[in-house]
């Protein structure tokens, strides 16, 4: 019987304390934080599919801290804590057992740690207090699905296993050649794990047993790991991107020098043939300890998890755009963790409310201020969807029509059904643009329907995206003697809504609008139906400019849309954090460039210009999102429309403005992976939500 102390008494750390006790073989004295009381008293259960429940199970000794524990020798140290070298080293953890004062023999130290590097802070601690001595570290690729609901920990799946090896830094030989004494240490420590009903694997490199993949993609997505595992139709989309991931992970071992042997080709399809054999339900709660750390608003192990991988790959020149963009996300997410407290707030005053950007459907926005300019051009106009407040008045804010503060449509109606009783010249859509879960013609149908007996309108489509026509003019071909007119616009506003005030300061909106027309046969009636629309808009106080390849002009904005959405959508952090913090932003500047370089080569390829599409017209949208970030603050809450929805559980036009560019690249045979890779990671998230929410 020999003492092991345990430090990091989480999900994970109690699993594995509980089989170290169980092995009848070891004392255990675990180091408990938060969860102090609980342990000390015996409260923690244990639902385990391979170990039982354990009601029960009180370790040995419980502390509260390190130095509470160096009152004697330990064969062996266990340290289950999440790796943060950035914010918490190892060895400031253990100092107390490193510091000259500790009079026992230096233990072996067991890290029970995700991620590549964690070793090296502590082995540097133990060659400076000993130079001549030769540091103990087993360290382990942890295989558990393990998680805290409060005192029960619910261990899912597997045998909780570990693969084990003795660590020696770069250079250094690996367990098949270490010392006797290293290989004894590992074989003890694997037949304890295996006494207490666990599993324990040595291997020759066990840096080649850690990898990347799975937890990066459901931090990113918000989604737990068995959803897009288990969910056929997720798993389609999702998989390959995963398995891209862990090839690219594979490239950086075997730049590492790790054989087939030790580091298989399969190993990203091995483990996620593991992962989806496990057959959890699919709206089972399993979420990897990183994405448990992100909603709890906590640091998390991203250095060792992935930024090791990406710093290997780049000094070995291998190539990993999607574990290098993964990486940037998630430096992104792990620096707006870590950021200041903000300073005590002070009472709000109008100049606050200038820039406490919406939170409000963007459809709401549109609307008003379409309503807005076609009621001062002087026409009557129908607005479906416009709320009114408690007051019934919304106010405008603008610089290019003034102050407008008795705004009132001619008409508000409830449903599009109940408008069905009017003939129209125009109906103007302002609503999202959301085909894969409203499309518009859904929306519009009481209109499309045989029974609406008045003629049919020109409908304006005031949407975001590419290809937000298609349905609407596939549902009105379908009518006798069937000739569609459908106006397209690209919206350029910069504008918000605050409680039933919208705020459009900006003097350079406009619209840029076309006609649809897929056939191209609408060539010589297309002036006589745009000019009049545009005077009217024009009256009513917004510049509008006719264009002739209008699907260019559209692409064009949906580029901008992608840059200001996809870093946002992803990490959940505010516009003006990232693209205002010099630090953050010269990270994430870099990854938005590519990927706008990817859009600008589908439009080539299209066919757009370089005077429809600029060359440098990326840098131009970079720019200007610098400018309007000095424009409304740095502590800015400002989210694009689609975050918003996102974070409200709300559809976001995630295929209108991401999933048609890559299907775009894909019929031409444009690569775009990282586009791509951000595209199946928001899909993913959009279906989650439809499912839960």
């Amino acid at each position: 019987m020999f003492d092991v102390l345990l430090v990091g008494y989480g999900a994970v750390g109690v699993v594995f304390a509980y089989i170290l006790q169980n092995s009848g073989r070891a004392r255990v004295t675990v180091v408990a934080r938060s969860n102090y009381e609980a342990a000390k008293n015996g409260q923690i259960v244990i639902n385990s599919a391979s170990l039982g429940k354990i009601t029960d199970f009180k370790p040995y000794r419980v502390v509260a801290s390190v130095a509470e524990a160096v009152d004697r020798p330990y064969r062996f140290v266990l340290v289950s804590t999440k790796a943060m070298p950035d914010v918490s080293p190892t060895s400031k953890l253990l100092a107390p057992l490193l510091a000259t004062t500790y009079s026992h023999p230096q233990p072996t130290y067991v890290l029970v740690q995700n991620g590549m590097g964690v070793e090296k802070d502590l082995y540097a601690k133990l060659l400076e207090r000993d130079p001549l001595g030769s540091p103990r570290i087993i360290s382990c690729a942890v295989f558990v699905t393990a998680q805290a609901d409060g005192n029960v920990i619910n261990n899912n799946g597997m045998v909780p296993k570990l693969d084990i090896g003795v660590y020696k830094p770069k250079g250094g030989a690996t367990a098949a050649s270490s010392s006797q004494n290293s290989s004894s240490d590992l074989e003890e420590f694997k037949s304890v794990i295996e006494a207490g009903g666990g599993a324990a694997t040595i291997k020759h490199d066990i840096q080649a047993a850690k990898n990347v993949m799975m937890g990066t993609v459901c931090s990113l997505t918000r989604v737990p790991g068995p959803f897009f595992l288990v969910s056929p139709d997720l798993w389609v989309n999702s998989e390959p991107l995963l398995m891209a991931i862990g090839e690219e992970v594979v490239s950086v071992g075997r730049a590492l020098g790790f054989t087939e042997q030790d580091f298989p080709s399969s190993a990203a399809e091995d483990n996620l043939r593991l992962l989806r054999s496990l057959k959890l339900d699919v709206y089972a709660n399993v979420k990897p300890s990183m994405l448990v750390d992100i909603e709890a608003g906590r640091s998390f192990e991203l250095e060792v998890i992935v930024g090791e991988v990406v710093r290997t790959g780049r000094s070995l020149g291998v190539k990993i755009p999607l574990l290098e963009s993964t990486y940037t996300m998630l430096s992104l997410v792990q620096a707006y963790i870590l950021r200041p407290p903000p300073a005590p707030e002070s009472p709000t005053t109008e100049k606050d409310q200038d820039t406490a950007w919406s939170r409000l459907p963007g459809w709401k926005l549109l609307s008003t201020l379409m309503s807005s300019t076609l009621q001062y051009s002087g026409l009557k106009a129908d607005q479906c969807r416009i709320s009114s407040t408690e007051s019934g008045k919304i106010v405008i804010e603008g610089s290019n029509f003034g102050n407008v503060t008795d705004l009132q449509p001619y008409r508000v109606v409830s449903s599009v059904a109940e408008a069905a009783d009017t003939a129209y010249k125009y109906v103007v859509v302002a609503t999202k643009s959301l085909p894969d879960v409203w499309p518009t013609s859904k929306i519009l149908e009481p209109l499309i329907a045989p029974s609406y007996s008045h003629s049919q309108p020109t409908y304006v489509l005031l949407q975001n995206g590419l290809g937000v026509e298609n349905d609407l003019y596939e549902a009105l071909s379908e009518r006798p003697h069937a000739n569609p007119q459908i106006i397209t616009c690209a919206v350029f506003m910069a504008s918000n809504m605050v409680g039933n005030v919208v705020q459009a300061p900006s003097t350079s909106s406009r619209l840029e609008i076309g006609m649809y027309d897929p056939k191209g046969t609408a060539a010589g009636s297309a002036e006589q139906i745009l000019s009049p629309f545009a005077r009217m808009i024009e009256a009513g106080g917004e510049p509008v400019a006719l264009v002739n390849n209008i699907q260019a002009s559209k692409f064009k904005k949906n580029l901008w849309n992608v840059l200001l959405n996809v870093c946002s959508c992803q990490t959940r952090v505010p516009l003006a954090f990232y693209i205002g913090t010099a630090s953050v932003w010269d990270k994430v500047s870099p990854l938005l460039s590519a990927i706008g370089k990817e859009i600008l080569a589908v439009g080539y390829a299209m066919g757009f210009s370089k005077e429809e599409l600029p060359s440098d017209w990326v840098e131009e949208v970079l720019t200007r999102s610098l400018a309007i970030v000095k424009l409304i603050g740095l502590d800015s809450n400002m989210r694009p429309s689609s975050l918003v929805d996102i974070e409200a559980g709300r559809p976001f036009e995630v295929e209108v403005i991401f999933g048609e560019v890559v299907r775009l690249g894909q019929r031409l045979s444009v690569p775009t992976p990282l586009l791509e890779a951000s595209y199946t990671m928001l899909a993913v998230t959009q279906a989650y939500n439809r499912k839960t929410r």
